[in-house]
């Protein structure tokens, strides 16, 4: 995730990861918050609690993902799945 010229770029180096895509871009003169949100296959961006979106398949080649924040307090929470049964 890039900012640069109030553009934010989500950015993917490797087509084999992004499902085809290499690079989604919105316009946004100011950042106040970024959430990412990122499964088995799909990773979302939400900037300034949902102002702007970007969303894109992802297929993550290891289990384990690495986030490097510069110049901005991040915290990284570890959600667990849910399990949806039938009540017939």
């Amino acid at each position: 995730l890039r900012q640069k010229d109030g553009v934010f770029s989500l950015i993917f180096h490797d087509m084999e990861v992004s499902g085809g895509r290499t690079t989604r871009n919105v316009q946004l003169s100011q950042c106040k918050n970024i959430r990412i949100l990122a499964d088995d296959s799909s990773l979302e961006v939400f900037l300034n609690n949902g102002e702007k979106v970007m969303g894109s398949r992802f297929y993550p080649l290891e289990e384990t993902l690495t986030v490097i924040c510069h110049n901005l307090d991040c915290c990284i929470y570890e959600l667990s799945g849910m399990e949806v049964t039938s009540t017939v």
